[in-house]
Order: structure tokens, then C-alpha cells, then sequence
């Protein structure tokens, strides 16, 4: 049901995209980047491809627990759906606490807060692997009755409805929505790394939780925002982006003595430190600090962008179509998709792994489409043919001569 729901969102989500584009390009804000917007897009395209793999265990867990522990079993009406709404956000507010305060949850929920920029596709950049470490700590609603479809929809409308608030657009709600809701404003907040912003408003839905629990800060006006992790993530790549504080992690393990340092790494604060005993000194942002980027080729560029959006429509239909499939093609696209996002971010870092990585992703996705349609869709298995291999030897035309073209201007200009 939270699928379903995020599904049919998708279309909304662009089109609300293209509108703050829009605003951003007539007020001259400049609060888009194309690398960064892509990369968000492409993490978020990521968490939905993982997780259509991930949520029989995650879903299923709850499904398993709800069947065989339950105290009693809820109807499934408007009233008890509004009370797991807040009951949800409550917990809610817990599990995203813990991932700014426990390492373990951290290292997970990270990717979201890695952006400099704060916009619309910053909503959609979501973690690979966050349900799986922290999906038990909504168990206790289905130990309360709630029923599997009553979640879903629940966790569905929580996800989405956090969509809007990514906005520096929107300056404020009215002053009882503010008291209220999770807005913009609050989640300014949230994203920011001034000090006096860090570890404050986790609330999905409700700002009351934060005001109870004393995480509450409102928006200072008068202080810039810098946004983003106090340490540059540096990178394009979606994976590493999912990946690198744990290696972080286990690098600072292997350098203390005892399991309980390693485990007080492991679930102390981020940035506790085992040889001083407490945690790293935050230091205020400076407005000098340059954003992490990269400069790549106008061409290179716009053609990174054109492929994106052949993955980003062939990932849809991947969701779309995802019930009908096999395990072994599930898991072929899947891992098509996963590693064509992953060429895309190396286009864009100018890696030289990510050129061989482009034609060996060519040649994948003609073979493993036609593979597809030879033995599920045969009447269909010309179209498909003649069309992807005509979009494939354009698309390694093109890139051949943009390679081409980069090889013969580095050699002019040494």
C-alpha cells in the first residue's frame, strides 16, 4: 500500500519540480544544481528499486506479526485510521531521532541530509537501506491491532505528505498550521547544519512531538542556512553515498581497543570520539565554504541528462510492471537500474571506470530487454528489437564522439 501510494504520487512530485524550477529560474534563486538534482532523483529511484526487493521481509514482518501476536485486531474504518496516523508519526519521530543520534541509524539516514541544495528533488533523495535496520520499531502497532492495510496507507501518506516541506519557496504557514504541522520552516531547520540547528525537528507530520520532547527550534530569519553534513559527502555516486559513513565507521573501530569501544562507536552520537570521550567539537558553517562539484562538458552533461530520464521511465515501468515479474528478472532490472544510476554519477564525476562502465551498460540493457521480451513478449520481441537497438547505437554514437571529442581537447590544451 506505501508503494502504491508513492507510485501514483510520482507524476505530482514532477510536476510540483518542474513548477519550483520554474519559480527558480524567473526569481534567478540558483537554488537548483543539475549534478546534485540528478543524484538526488537517482537515490531516490534507488530506494524504490531496493525496496520493492526488501519490503517482503520489512512488510512481511509486520504481516507475520499482525497474524500471530496481535492483542486483538482493529477494524478498518476512519477513526482507527487517524489514530495510527499519530501513533505512527509518533514512533516516527523516535526513528528519525535515533537516526541523527545513533550512529547505527545514522550511517542509514545520512543520505538524505548529504545535499547542499534544498528543494523538491532533496525530498525524493531517500536511504537504500534505512527500513531494513529500523522496521521493528513500528512492530508495536501491529501488536495493537493495526491492521497491514492500515498501515501501508498510513506510512504512505507520511512519506508523501513530507514531499511539500522541502521548499525554501514557502516562507510560512499560518501561525496555527506552524504550531501544528511539520512546514518548510521547521524542516529548514532540520536539513540545516548551523550548530544551534543540528538534531532538532523530527517530526514527520506533527511539530507537537519536537515542543513535547524538547528538540523544538524555530527558524532564526536573521542566520543564513547552510545545508547539507557537517563533513562534504564529495560525490555523485549513489551507492557510496549509502555506504560511506559505515566504512567510515568501521575504519574508527579498527583503530580502538575493546568491544565497548567498538560498540560505543557503533551506538553513541555521530561523531562521538573514543579517545577523547566525548564528541568532536561542531564548528560554525562558513559562507566561504565552496559546494562540492564538478566540472564537467556541456555535452557530457546533457547527455548524462537524456540517458537519466531513459532510466528514470524504464525504472517506472519496473514498478509498475513489478508484480508480473519473475524473480530472476526482478532481480536483472533491478540490477540494470542500480547500475545504470551508478554510470550516470560517474559521468558526472568524470571517472574514467564510468566510460567503460557506459558501453558495458549499453550493451546490458539491449541484451536484457530483448532477453525479456524473446521469452515473455515474442509478439512484441521486433518492436522491442528494432527500437532499443536504434536508441542504443545512437546513444553510443553520440557518446563516442563526445569521449572523442574530450580526448582530442585535453591533448590541444597540453
Amino acid at each position: 500500500m506505501k508503494g502504491a501510494i508513492v507510485l501514483y504520487s510520482i507524476p505530482a512530485f514532477f510536476i510540483l519540480i518542474g513548477i519550483e524550477l520554474l519559480i527558480n529560474y524567473f526569481k534567478h534563486q540558483n537554488k537548483y544544481r543539475l549534478n546534485d538534482s540528478i543524484t538526488n532523483l537517482s537515490l531516490g529511484i534507488g530506494s524504490q528499486v531496493v525496496g520493492t526487493l526488501t519490503k517482503v521481509f520489512v512488510f512481511g514482518s509486520y504481516v507475520w506479526t499482525y497474524d500471530h501476536f496481535a492483542f486483538f485486531k482493529l477494524p478498518d474504518n476512519m477513526f482507527v485510521f487517524f489514530v495510527c496516523l499519530v501513533l505512527y508519526d509518533f514512533i516516527y519521530y523516535w526513528s528519525h531521532r535515533w537516526g541523527h543520534t545513533v550512529s547505527l541509524f545514522w550511517g542509514a539516514h545520512i543520505v538524505h541530509h548529504q545535499s547542499e541544495e534544498y528543494n523538491l528533488t532533496v525530498a525524493l533523495r531517500q536511504p537504500w537501506f534505512h527500513s531494513i535496520i529500523a522496521f521493528y520499531l513500528f512492530l508495536p502497532l501491529a501488536l495493537l491491532g493495526f491492521s497491514p492495510i492500515i498501515l501501508g496507507s498510513v506510512a504512505g501518506i507520511n512519506l508523501v505528505y513530507q514531499f511539500w516541506i522541502h521548499t525554501e519557496f514557502i516562507d510560512k504557514m499560518p501561525r496555527w498550521f506552524e504550531y501544528i504541522f511539520n512546514t518548510p520552516s521547521h524542516h529548514r531547520v532540520h536539513h540545516a547544519i548551523n550548530p544551534k540547528y543540528i538534531d532538532r525537528n523530527h517530526a514527520g507530520m506533527f511539530m507537537l512531538w519536537d515542543r513535547l520532547f524538547g528538540t523544538f527550534q524555530a527558524e532564526d530569519e536573521n542566520e543564513k542556512i547552510r545545508y547539507g553534513i557537517t563533513k562534504t559527502f564529495g560525490s555523485w555516486n549513489p551507492a557510496w553515498a549509502n555506504v560511506h559513513f559505515y566504512t567510515e565507521l568501521w575504519d574508527k573501530m579498527k583503530l580502538v581497543d575493546g568491544v565497548g569501544a567498538k560498540l560505543a562507536l557503533i551506538f553513541r552520537k555521530p561523531g562521538w570520539n573514543p579517545v577523547s570521550m566525548q564528541e568532536d567539537l561542531i564548528l560554525p558553517p562558513s559562507p566561504a565554504m565552496l559546494k562540492y562539484d564538478k566540472d564537467t562538458k556541456s555535452s557530457a552533461r546533457i547527455y548524462a541528462v537524456v540517458q537519466f530520464g531513459i532510466v528514470l521511465f524504464g525504472s517506472v515501468m519496473f514498478l509498475v510492471k513489478y508484480p508480473t515479474l519473475t524473480l530472476p528478472y526482478k532481480l536483472l532490472f533491478a540490477g540494470l537500474i542500480i547500475f545504470s544510476i551508478e554510470v550516470i554519477g560517474g559521468l558526472f564525476e568524470n571517472k574514467k571506470w564510468a566510460v567503460y562502465g557506459e558501453y558495458l551498460r549499453l550493451a546490458s540493457i539491449l541484451l536484457g530487454l530483448n532477453w525479456f521480451y524473446y521469452f515473455q513478449y515474442p509478439n512484441w520481441l521486433i518492436y522491442t528489437l528494432v527500437f532499443s537497438l536504434v536508441l542504443g547505437l545512437l546513444s553510443l554514437v553520440i557518446y563516442r564522439i563526445i569521449q572523442t571529442s574530450t580526448v582530442s581537447n585535453s591533448e590541444s590544451v597540453a
